[in-house]
């Protein structure tokens, strides 16, 4: 049996409508209706949270290469600073042999040393040109340097005028 109520027609014997306008509709068409919201709702949260995970998980992975960057960059620096403290023992260790032999072949490490320690400054100072602090601190450290390769050169000479006793006492 066909009624017309308002704008929608239905038929009654089948239950199956033919036109419904929005204030027919039954309940659980609106149930159904409702589900497939909640369902789409659920996927765009979702969605949004693994966007939102994706970009934290993509800013911490620059921070730690970032990171991984500077610190391969400090033992970069710190690599050459114990280069710089060996070469500066080898000049130290030619001017105590020659110190206590008198001999010229024991100035051998510390002549050798000598260019290296220039080249390890120079190294040193490229590594942290990029760092204001670091090469001021490098700085205090050249003149450490600067005061031990003249200290070893004075006790040489010293030692180079026969004079033992007196380089003796300066080592």
């Amino acid at each position: 049996m066909n009624h017309n109520k308002g704008t929608a027609t239905y038929t009654r014997s089948s239950g199956t409508p033919e036109a419904i306008s929005p204030k027919a509709q039954t309940p659980a068409h609106w149930m159904e209706r409702s589900l497939e919201r909640k369902i789409g709702i659920g996927f765009a949260v979702a969605l949004l949270l693994l966007c939102g995970i994706g970009w934290v998980s993509y800013r911490s992975t620059q921070h730690l290469v970032l990171d991984n960057r500077l610190n391969d960059h400090s033992r970069e620096v710190l690599i050459s600073l114990h280069v710089l403290f060996s070469d500066l023992q080898d000049a130290e260790t030619g001017e105590r042999g020659f110190v206590i032999t008198g001999e010229e072949n024991y100035l051998e490490p510390y002549q050798e040393a000598l260019p290296k320690v220039d080249q390890d400054e120079a190294n040193l100072k490229a590594l942290v040109s990029d760092n204001a602090n670091q090469q001021r601190l490098l700085g205090s450290i050249h003149q450490v340097v600067e005061k031990l390769l003249n200290q070893f050169k004075h006790v040489i000479a010293v030692r180079k005028s026969d004079d033992f006793a007196a380089a003796q006492a300066l080592v």
